[in-house]
């Protein structure tokens, strides 16, 4: 067969035409995602997880890809079929899947941290609750740098 005829993708059947220009791509699949899909073992996704952590630490900062303003950023992982923030899926690694409307948060107050003991389930208002206890509101760090409360 050459390697220009269209063929049938190993993970969804769906016939495509290999492109050859590219060297990453697997002939056998018809993209990236169903490469993924096709050869991802779940072991080795745990593996390559946890290979992206930095566990020297009380936090295990996530070391990967982030995304965030400064000071404030999360890591990303791409885990099943989308990119995830890095703490959900150590959370769903540790302890299963999480409900839809449940939150994985913090209480070591460190976006980067995966580590499975710091994190805690809680809802959209949990999230701000404990933000505002923990005076993290953007209007809170606003404030505490205005001019006009810094004390003279």
């Amino acid at each position: 067969m050459s390697s220009m005829e269209p063929r049938g993708c190993a993970y969804c059947g769906e016939m495509f035409t290999p492109q050859t220009k590219h060297r990453y791509r697997n002939p056998r699949f018809c993209s990236r995602v169903c490469s993924n899909r096709g050869t991802a073992h779940p072991h080795d996704v745990v593996r390559r997880f946890w290979s992206k952590v930095d566990q020297g630490s009380d936090c295990w900062l996530w070391q990967a890809a982030t995304a965030g303003s400064p000071g404030w950023k999360y890591g990303y992982f791409w885990f099943g079929e989308r990119l995830r923030r890095a703490h959900v899926v150590s959370w769903i690694l540790a302890n299963g899947e999480i409900e839809d409307g449940t939150w994985v948060l913090h209480r070591c107050d460190t976006p980067l941290c995966v580590r499975p003991e710091h994190l805690f389930l809680g809802d959209l208002d949990a999230n701000v609750q404990d933000m505002t206890k923990k005076e993290r509101g953007w209007w809170q760090r606003l404030n505490a740098t205005s001019p006009s409360t810094a004390p003279m």
